[in-house]
């Protein structure tokens, strides 16, 4: 099973008020978060541009670094 899929679909189904903690994980939110990782496959401008801004910074690309720093500028595009 993809690491990253179940845990945003653990996220997914925890914010489900019908679903208690130590329920199953349904199989419908792997839909979801397969769904909702898709989208986010082509990056925004604002991602895009923090990932450049991170790679001029430190002179070379640490991935793990830029990967966070984007889907942190993902996210603040929804505040």
């Amino acid at each position: 099973m993809n690491d990253m899929i179940e845990r945003v679909a653990r996220v997914l189904q925890s914010r489900d008020e019908t679903y208690d903690v130590t329920d199953a994980l349904d199989p419908c939110f792997m839909d979801s978060a397969r769904a909702a990782i898709a989208a986010m496959r082509e990056p925004t401008k604002e991602m895009e541009a923090m990932g450049w801004a991170y790679h001029s910074e430190i002179g070379r690309m640490e991935l793990p670094a830029a990967y966070t720093r984007m889907i942190d500028a993902a996210l603040e595009e929804t505040k």
